[in-house]
């Protein structure tokens, strides 16, 4: 289950995503499986099964706060 946590994750830090290659080189698991995962997590974010919410929705505004990262760091997504 840790790893179903994980890869969304590490599907959602990188601006271009995420391959199944570096999910199974990073999770120690097999390339299918991380394929696998991989799929099952796509089909979940482009669910369209109506309408999620149905009444009013709030948002407020949070920071957090903590070390600044260059733009470079980024780039090793």
């Amino acid at each position: 289950m840790q790893k179903w946590a994980i890869v969304p994750y590490m599907t959602t830090k990188c601006i271009k995503g995420t391959s199944s290659m570096k999910i199974y080189r990073k999770l120690g698991i097999r390339q299918a499986t991380a394929w696998f995962l991989m799929q099952r997590i796509r089909e979940g974010f482009e669910s369209d099964k109506g309408l999620l919410f149905l009444g009013p929705v709030e948002v407020d505004e949070t920071h957090v706060a903590g070390r600044k990262r260059t733009s470079t760091a980024r780039r090793n997504c």
